[in-house]
């Protein structure tokens, strides 16, 4: 059912973009908030936040300059990288020197979060 769920919402515009991103830290308010000592395992089912996450980098990418503007939103910023990583690497055409030049600079921003600093940098 949630991934039923999860599919339909894919196929959003802005609008339910926007509306999803409103629940990205309050379903279940469990995000790391350092670099786990153990390598992060699949065995778990899919908790609502990452299935909110998967379904915004899945939609299309005239969402992506709204996935940029949540990078402001420093609570979510962990997420967000996510959502960004997987829709450059899905799309070729976000493969660019901009959004190179927008990630060093969010990079430079958070070099002292580990967390933030770490997951740049695995993307």
């Amino acid at each position: 059912m949630r991934l039923e769920i999860a599919k339909s919402l894919e196929k959003g515009n802005i609008d339910t973009a926007r509306l999803m991103s409103n629940y990205i830290l309050k379903i279940p308010n469990n995000q790391y908030k350092k670099i786990p000592a153990k390598p992060y395992s699949k065995k778990t089912y899919v908790i609502p936040r990452d299935l909110i996450c998967r379904s915004l980098a899945r939609m299309d990418i005239s969402i992506f300059p709204f996935i940029l503007e949540l990078f402001d939103n420093k609570e979510i910023l962990s997420e967000i990288i996510d959502v960004f990583g997987f829709m450059v690497y899905h799309n070729p055409q976000l493969d660019n020197e901009e959004n190179l030049g927008f990630i060093l600079s969010i990079l430079k921003d958070n070099k002292e979060n580990e967390l933030i600093y770490g997951k740049l940098l695995w993307h």
